[in-house]
């Protein structure tokens, strides 16, 4: 999905490797793995179907979609069911107005209900080349330049945010719903980095999003409203991952294992030489009763403590 994929120096690199196998042993784990929008719905239909070079190609089909369109596809399906469902009745997220009708005509036959008209991978490269070549106005907005010796300010690209933002683009946030501080707050690979604050507290919508891993245990009770304290929760699992280097509930492959491993109060085991007081402020994070749980400000104490006493 296009979550996994990072740009780095114009080059697509792909994360998340934690589920991947050889070719010789392609997945046929899980159909549950994965977003439900990328998989092939063969796999809904067919429990002979194993997947394959082809399944990946109707993937990449739905992410040319997306790169085209700015939006997550089904987007209208509200669960996880629902878009297993849409695909499995054959149904394909709209081209978006304004898309080259030959890009469209290629994820078109990516994401094909038949596996032997999808194309190659080689075949994909050599279309989307020429289409690169024959419309230079592909891309939905211009490239911002990455020029890390300068360190210049990012400051001229808040326009550009904007107007992704209002495009629809970025769907998630409102321009009004961000404020970014003058005054440098770092500077790094991407040159001067600044402070973006949230204006208003967002909370998570439904417990199916995200990695369940992250999500407070309470909220699987079905009556828990989740606020800060479950964010604290996730906050806890993060830093157990900092220091262990490792995917929290590594080995709980199906979102219903994982569920039940944090219901029953199961927490990662500390990594070994994990300072004491780093485990116990990650463990207070993620303790069953929220009540508990320390304040954002006093983990950011802690943390500062432990820095400077390293």
């Amino acid at each position: 999905s296009s979550v996994n994929i990072l740009i780095f120096y114009g080059t697509a690199k792909i994360i998340d490797f934690g589920l991947s196998a050889s070719t010789e042993q392609i997945m046929s784990r899980s159909r549950s793995i994965g977003a439900a929008a990328y998989i092939d719905p063969l796999l809904f239909k067919d429990p002979s179907y194993v997947c394959g070079k082809k399944s990946d190609i109707f993937s990449l089909g739905v992410l040319l979609w997306e790169i085209s369109s700015g939006r997550a596809p089904c987007a209208e399906c509200k669960h996880r069911f629902q878009a297993y469902q849409y695909r499995k009745d054959g149904y394909r997220d709209p081209p978006v107005a304004g898309t080259p009708e030959p890009y469209i005509t290629l994820y078109s036959e990516c994401w094909s209900e038949n596996p032997d008209e999808r194309p190659l991978c080689e075949e994909i490269c050599k279309r989307l080349e020429k289409l690169l070549l024959d419309n230079q106005n592909l891309s939905a907005l211009e490239e911002i330049p990455y020029e890390p010796q300068e360190h210049r300010s990012t400051n001229p690209y808040k326009k550009w945010i904007e107007e992704a933002i209002k495009r629809g683009l970025v769907n998630r946030y409102s321009k009004k719903d961000v404020t970014i501080n003058p005054r440098p707050h770092d500077v790094g690979g991407y040159g001067l980095v600044y402070k973006a604050t949230m204006k208003k507290q967002m909370m998570t919508k439904s417990r199916g999003k995200g990695n369940v891993a992250y999500i407070d245990p309470m909220s699987f009770s079905g009556h828990y409203k989740r606020g800060k304290k479950s964010d604290i929760f996730s906050l806890g699992v993060l830093l157990w991952e900092i220091s262990s280097g490792r995917i929290p509930c590594y080995g709980h492959w199906h979102t219903s294992k994982v569920i039940l491993f944090r219901l029953e109060g199961g927490r990662d085991p500390p990594f070994p030489e994990t300072p004491e007081a780093y485990v116990t402020l990650y463990s207070e994070c993620w303790g069953e009763n929220p009540d508990k749980r320390p304040l954002c400000e006093n983990v950011y104490e802690r943390l500062v403590c432990l820095l400077e006493n390293s």
